[in-house]
């Protein structure tokens, strides 16, 4: 279905990141800047958002429905006004090549844990539609980082390459949940944890005809989803449950994914237009030492049905460089090339950072790229 005006409220009820590019690609081919810094900016906070981590449910539930107040308002004015904006070609041209920040600050290195993942996902059965992954990291490694990067490759992007995504044949979406240990309850924990699968794929659990949930299913799930109903493209749902060691207990959580992926997808049937793909990431506090690490990493293992990626590692001066090589373009020259690199990350070939504080710097960078590319 072509994406008009008029449909982008409809698109935004199902998915307000698709509806908010889709309007980005309308107001940058009318050469509307003022629309395009607007929309730039309340996609940016809806990524921000929804990737939260000191967030309450409550509190993104609230902010997600003002930018889709906010969606819905530029649909109104846009309808009014935007008709009779003229084009100015070369906004869109230098718009057509912006980077996304919350995308590509997530593509250095990780090429051991993306082959891990690409060698058991082309080794699994691709009938069932059903996949379930193990990483673990720590907090500055950013285990969604990760999660983000898998999206990035199985779009069809390509690095240091723009437009370069299969978009029109396959859509990759993702979303990320807390797993919240509720009262060292196996019981309500399980049932936390369903309330949370549930409501990424936006089925109400309020409503009193899913009582009682925790005898629901995921095949139940996939009969009632509103994100479900599009079926004629290839569509890949990433969900990435995030365990921080601050909910971690070495009795009850292997035992309830254990149960979670034991009874949740027991009667699930696949769907020849959807992947369903889960990624469990443990996440620990580096200044708690090794001795918690070690404790998740050998308990989590052990959970069965969990395909295993390699532990997430400190970035290399080389990783780095690998990825101002691979988007040379952003550079006037090999000498800015070198110049921008080492007044980012200095001149020790030796040193390892934190991804954490990569992103932040490779994030800063895209940006002043995309503004150069506006603003001149």
């Amino acid at each position: 279905m072509p994406v008009t005006l008029s449909n982008i409220p409809e698109i935004s009820n199902i998915s307000i990141e698709e509806a908010l590019r889709a309007l980005l690609d309308y107001a940058t081919e009318k050469g509307l800047s003022d629309y395009v810094v607007r929309l730039n900016l309340l996609l940016g906070e809806y990524i921000r958002t929804t990737d939260a981590l000191t967030l309450t449910s409550e509190q993104k539930s609230a902010k997600i429905a003002s930018i889709h107040k906010a969606v819905l308002n530029i649909v109104v004015e846009l309808e009014t006004n935007g008709s009779n904006a003229s084009d100015d070609s070369i906004l869109v041209s230098q718009s057509k090549d912006s980077l996304d920040p919350e995308i590509h600050k997530n593509t250095c290195n990780r090429d051991e844990q993306l082959n891990s993942f690409k060698k058991i996902n082309d080794s699994l059965d691709s009938d069932r539609g059903l996949q379930f992954y193990y990483v673990i990291g720590s907090e500055s490694d950013v285990v969604p980082g990760f999660i983000k990067r898998v999206a990035f490759d199985l779009s069809g992007n390509v690095l240091g390459r723009l437009d370069s995504s299969n978009d029109s044949i396959v859509k990759v979406e993702t979303d990320e949940l807390d797993f919240r240990l509720v009262s060292s309850d196996e019981r309500s924990s399980l049932i936390e944890l369903k309330k949370a699968v549930f409501d990424r794929f936006g089925v109400d659990t309020t409503n009193p005809s899913i009582a009682p949930l925790e005898e629901k299913t995921f095949q139940y799930l996939l009969d009632h989803s509103p994100l479900l109903k599009e079926k004629g493209r290839h569509r890949i749902f990433i969900t990435h449950i995030l365990v921080h060691e601050l909910e971690w207990d070495e009795d009850l959580v292997p035992q309830i994914f254990d149960t979670f992926f034991q009874q949740f997808f027991e009667s699930f049937s696949a769907e020849s237009s959807f992947e369903f793909i889960f990624f469990v990431g443990f996440e620990y506090d580096e200044e708690d030492g090794d001795d918690i690490r070690q404790i998740i990493r050998n308990q989590s293992l052990e959970i069965d049905g969990l395909e295993k990626i390699p532990a997430l590692q400190k970035i290399s001066y080389k990783d780095i460089r690998r990825w101002f090589n691979s988007y040379r373009f952003m550079f006037e020259d090999s000498g800015n090339r070198k110049d921008k690199l080492i007044e980012l990350f200095g001149e020790d070939k030796d040193v390892l950072f934190d991804m954490e504080g990569v992103q932040r710097k490779l994030k800063q960078l895209i940006k002043e790229y995309n503004n150069a590319q506006l603003y001149g």
